[in-house]
């Protein structure tokens, strides 16, 4: 199964991919009700990750929330709910996960995770992945009463590798994906 056969706007088909199995590989593990998919406009890094935006000072805050994205930076949103007859099938978006107004930024109201599912896989990958030679996902876990949390950079050097990791550990992520690595780690 595909969740995303093309991309939203930008991506590199060969890295939707990695995004497809790596997403569906979660949910299916924990047994998710739904998924949600973000894509961004660009690489983001590995601070992202928890990252709940900032006044004066950047913070980090438990229970997670919502990455604090701008709106110009987000370029669409997809929703899944699982079925047990068909499995994941895409379903209209009803409340957005981040906040799409473009123009002046307003700080985002910080939504818990929790209160937008307790079952559920969200997803944040970066376009432009084929132009920057670089690529990003960011995956949040909400099953039942916790979120897990993690983060993976790849770079493309004739195909696409994993280089960097945050919140998982890098050997069972290349054992999933069946990559070779030889590149940095955590």
């Amino acid at each position: 199964m595909r969740l995303l056969d093309s991309n939203l706007s930008g991506a590199d088909g060969a890295f939707l991919e990695i995004v497809n199995i790596l997403v569906l590989n979660d949910a299916e593990q924990i047994k998710v009700q739904e998924i949600y998919i973000i894509e961004i406009d660009n690489w983001f890094s590995m601070k992202w990750r928890n990252f709940a935006g900032k006044n004066l000072v950047p913070c980090w805050l438990t229970p997670i929330r919502v990455p604090a994205f701008h709106p110009n930076r987000v370029l669409g949103e997809k929703h899944f709910v699982f079925n047990k007859y068909y499995g994941y099938r895409e379903v209209p978006v009803k409340r957005r996960i981040q906040h799409l107004e473009k123009g002046p930024y307003h700080p985002p109201t910080l939504t818990k995770i929790q209160d937008i599912s307790k079952s559920a896989v969200f997803a944040w990958y970066s376009a432009n992945a084929d132009s920057n030679k670089a690529a990003s996902l960011m995956i949040y876990q909400s099953n039942r009463d916790r979120v897990l949390t993690w983060y993976a950079e790849f770079k493309w050097n004739g195909k696409w590798f994993l280089y960097k990791t945050q919140g998982i550990d890098r050997n069972k992520l290349n054992t999933r994906l069946e990559l070779t690595v030889d590149s940095c780690t955590d």
